[in-house]
């Protein structure tokens, strides 16, 4: 099993809309952003993000290759959710 936590981007929804946020106030990610990154993020090849935090608007190229990858390769808690003490 591989669980990767994300967060998902920032989409202009209705909420959005609603709670008076205007289309061009941001620059919003494509609806399809977090479902995309979602079946990357269930690949063999997004293996090394198993049990971190990332945002699906992150460059994939840079998780697979860049800084950030080397972080998560030298750092065993780097982007990691968990709870110390117990």
């Amino acid at each position: 099993m591989q669980i990767v936590s994300y967060h998902p981007g920032a989409i202009y929804t209705e909420s959005a809309k609603a709670a008076g946020w205007s289309e061009d106030a941001l620059a919003w990610d494509k609806v399809d952003l977090p479902g995309d990154f979602a079946v990357w993020a269930a690949s063999p090849e997004a293996k090394f993000l198993h049990g971190r935090f990332v945002w699906a608007a992150w460059d994939v190229e840079q998780l697979k290759n860049g800084e950030l990858r080397k972080r998560i390769d030298e750092e065993s808690t780097f982007l990691k959710i968990g709870v110390n003490g117990l």
